[in-house]
């Protein structure tokens, strides 16, 4: 229990125990550790020693309410008690209207970040797709130039072929045709008279058309330092 000690009030024998009694002692009781909601009517009734639990109560009442809301008229009435509600309730309002204006604007943080993300998102699928387009291009162009390096290969090798080919057929060719000295006898020079030659005129006629067929395609030199052109 809280003693207050050194301390006067007045006490009306008319009117009985005041607002300004109740509300000195309740002050002076929260002065020496007591906690407002554990003041009670009985408190007040002992250290003052007089007035009514019902009259001490009413006080008590509004220097509670003081204490908690600020300054409160001493003539409290009804009407002060409605006002207060209302501005209770309204301050209650605002705080639920401003809750949800912040929660408002959280969803719509979040729906500007969700879109955000798609937008990204779509752009980021979207270059990628061009991406593997492109390496899908330059696959094919590969696989074109390796075919047409595998195409180039086997003509090398079947133009290859083709020279070796006629490498061989012009090697007996040149094998089997005959020189000068073959078509002419070393014992007897070109200009001879072919009735001064062996054999029937027939086959001096031969032979002058063998050395005649020689002499056109292996024709002499013109000039013995220079050969023909």
């Amino acid at each position: 229990m809280y003693t207050v000690d050194n301390w006067s009030f007045a006490v009306s024998q008319t009117r009985g125990i005041q607002y300004e009694t109740v509300a000195t002692v309740a002050d002076a009781l929260v002065g020496h550790g007591a906690k407002p909601e554990q003041i009670s009517p009985y408190h007040i009734r002992q250290e003052t020693g007089t007035g009514s639990l019902t009259t001490i109560g009413n006080h008590l009442k509004q220097w509670k309410l003081r204490s908690s809301r600020g300054v409160v008229p001493v003539n409290f009435s009804d009407d002060d008690l409605q006002t207060i509600i209302a501005i209770m309730t309204s301050k209650i309002e605002e705080a639920a209207l401003r809750v949800r204006c912040e929660e408002a604007m959280n969803s719509k943080v979040l729906v500007a970040d969700r879109e955000r993300f798609q937008q990204e998102n779509a752009e980021a699928l979207r270059i990628n797709d061009e991406i593997e387009a492109e390496l899908e291009a330059a696959r094919e162009k590969a696989k074109t130039h390796e075919e047409e390096v595998e195409k180039l290969r086997l003509t090398i090798a079947r133009l290859e072929g083709k020279i070796a080919a006629l490498t061989e057929m012009a090697e007996p060719s040149a094998a089997a045709t005959p020189s000068i000295d073959d078509a002419t006898p070393a014992s007897e020079p070109v200009g001879q008279e072919v009735e001064d030659r062996p054999g029937s005129t027939f086959a001096s006629r031969a032979m002058g058309d063998a050395a005649v067929s020689a002499l056109k395609k292996y024709p002499p030199y013109c000039d013995e330092d220079s050969p023909p052109e």
